[in-house]
């Protein structure tokens, strides 16, 4: 969040590389990137475990399934793990 209580769009964080993690029991989202362009993660390896994070926390509606990465105001994102690429 930026100082006035927002999220800052894309752009704040500028080439960024999130890869080869291995992330084991924690609840999801195990990964949340928010403000980002340029965004590179790939082959990062998530276990999951139901936790305390409810969707309600990331905007979603109550009962939504949270995903195992989290993007918000992310652009130019590319990667085995970037949104909209096959599993």
């Amino acid at each position: 969040m930026g100082g006035n209580g927002k999220e800052a769009p894309s752009g704040a964080h500028n080439r960024i590389a999130i890869n080869g993690n291995r992330i084991s029991e924690s609840p999801y989202p195990a990964i949340v990137v928010t403000s980002t362009r340029e965004l590179t993660i790939a082959d990062n390896v998530l276990g999951h475990q139901k936790g305390w994070l409810t969707p309600e926390r990331f905007g979603l509606k109550p009962g939504t399934e949270l995903p195992p990465i989290q993007f918000s105001n992310c652009s130019e994102v590319a990667g085995n793990n970037a949104p909209g690429v096959a599993k």
